[in-house]
């Protein structure tokens, strides 16, 4: 084989691999994506509850509603007012422990009756909770309860790709329009939360989630 026509069948040969690499490179890319989508979907497991610390977090076990150890987790997507506790120095919002006394109880009255719920879980948060949808014993969304009686607000779930909370799957952006959809209807009927004028008198930590 002479030089020239090595080098003639290497030219063809890379314009008919370029091609091939690019289609092969692009559907591992969407294999890919198609995986991570997949992977942050919710996972759904039932646990016995064990305690209610708040109108936004409960404590729940596997295998016995007796163990010594648990797992708290936080409700995914909302966001109560802060309980007054005697070791924390931080300022409250001027109504604030009075709405989180009503958001606790709440959640225990819409938990009454309920030895087991069912999680569909989101992973952890910061501090080592696990996130969820939290459904009760009766199959209710205790997440979209809880915002759709003026109880909760919205929170740390966004569709601004700018945010910290940030979601763009399937699944979370389902629970994001339902959530904005039932405050915005807590808010027009002016319930509980709702019914102050400023909400920043409720929350001591406040920014909008509407981006």
């Amino acid at each position: 084989m002479t030089k020239k026509s090595f080098f003639t069948k290497l030219k063809w040969l890379a314009l008919f691999a370029t091609p091939l690499a690019l289609t092969t490179l692009s559907s591992a890319c969407v294999q890919k994506q198609e995986q991570k989508t997949k992977n942050e979907e919710p996972k759904q497991a039932i646990y016995y509850l064990r305690y209610v610390f708040d109108g936004d977090t409960i404590a729940v076990s596997p295998n016995s509603p007796t163990e010594k150890d648990f797992i708290k987790v936080r409700f995914f997507g909302i966001d109560t007012p802060e309980t007054k506790k005697e070791n924390k120095v931080e300022a409250l919002a001027k109504y604030e422990d009075h709405y989180a006394q009503l958001a606790t109880l709440g959640l225990k009255r819409m938990l009454r009756g309920s030895e087991k719920v069912t999680l569909e879980e989101f992973g952890k948060d910061k501090y080592g909770r696990t996130l969820a949808i939290v459904y009760n014993s009766k199959g209710e969304n205790l997440n979209y309860e809880m915002v759709k009686q003026g109880l909760a607000r919205a929170y740390y779930i966004s569709t601004n790709p700018k945010s910290l909370f940030y979601t763009n799957t399937p699944t979370k952006v389902k629970i994001y329009n339902d959530l904005m959809q039932l405050q915005a209807e807590a808010k027009e009927k002016q319930i509980n939360i709702w019914t102050k004028q400023n909400i920043k008198d409720v929350f001591h930590a406040f920014t909008e989630l509407a981006e």
